[in-house]
């Protein structure tokens, strides 16, 4: 006669769906941030979080809490929660470390392609950034296909924590305020980069991988910088 596996306390799973709840609202923050839905400086009211997500006031702080910590918000007395604006020497250390960590990315992958994992993930990233430039297509297009392309190599490297890392930063990095102020000539440079770094990886070449990648993310911390003493109304270059 087989046992009953009792259920676990109340307690237990009233933890399990406190954490839950948490990670929604910090994931649904962070996500809104990366959209650019929530610009430098803007406010997250509380309120309308525990409206549109339908989560308690304390999960909601908490949740705010966390993410000052991580360096995305900022808590005031007064104004409660907003998105922290970045500096110059802010996006400056945030593309330093991730020039380091996604040239890591880029060794890691190229490692496991040569040990025979699937390539054909990476080769449909890159085809799809190639098509994103097609002529007809809009900016929108190949800055997305260019965050699925980052991600697949992520996902190919096979290491969780880096992920947690880079995806933090990345969420930093897209705040920038760039968006609607980037050349599309300088995207097919962008591409070129990109093309050079699938090749190595594709072809098992770790060293060359890591180089070419840190190269790509270290152009893009010089163009970016470029941005707090390029005017408002003129286009930049980047090439990330």
């Amino acid at each position: 006669m087989s046992k009953e596996i009792a259920p676990p306390p109340a307690d237990t799973r009233a933890s399990a769906a406190q954490a839950s709840a948490l990670e929604h609202v910090i994931t649904r923050v962070r996500e809104d941030v990366r959209q650019g839905l929530y610009a430098p400086g803007a406010r997250v009211v509380e309120a309308e979080l525990q409206r549109t997500l339908g989560v308690s006031r304390g999960t909601v702080r908490e949740a705010l809490s966390r993410l000052a910590a991580e360096g995305l918000l900022d808590l005031n007395r007064f104004r409660g929660a907003t998105v922290r604006a970045l500096s110059r020497q802010d996006v400056r250390e945030i593309l330093e470390m991730r020039e380091v960590l996604e040239g890591l990315v880029a060794r890691k992958a190229a490692m496991r392609i040569a040990a025979g994992h699937d390539r054909k993930e990476i080769a449909m990233a890159q085809a799809a950034l190639d098509a994103s430039l097609e002529p007809g297509t809009s900016n929108e297009a190949y800055l997305q296909a260019n965050t699925r392309y980052h991600e697949t190599l992520l996902a190919v490297a096979g290491s969780a924590r880096l992920a947690a890392q880079i995806n933090q930063l990345s969420t930093a990095f897209v705040r920038t305020t760039t968006r609607d102020r980037l050349s599309r000539a300088s995207f097919q440079s962008s591409n070129d980069d990109h093309r050079a770094i699938t090749t190595a990886i594709l072809e098992g070449d770790a060293a060359a991988a890591e180089i070419l990648m840190r190269a790509h993310i270290r152009r893009t911390t010089l163009i970016l910088e470029s941005l707090y003493a390029t005017p408002t109304d003129e286009t930049i270059d980047i090439k990330s």
